[in-house]
């Protein structure tokens, strides 16, 4: 399991319930934890799968 998958599952979690502030937080914890994946093939399909989060802006 990738470091960044718990955080990308809480944002999820929260913005389908519909509260954007903590899938906003949870979206950053994965994010923070996505650069420490040094491999870029390793990298682009976890933050694709952050990408695919509902109401989240792309700020990466």
């Amino acid at each position: 399991m990738r470091a960044l998958r718990p955080y990308e599952s809480l944002a999820r979690a929260h913005a389908v319930a519909g509260d954007k502030e903590q899938a906003r937080t949870w979206t950053e914890q994965a994010l923070a934890a996505a650069e420490a994946i040094t491999r870029d093939e390793d990298r682009e399909p976890d933050l694709a799968d952050v990408e695919s989060i509902p109401a989240q802006p792309r700020l990466w």
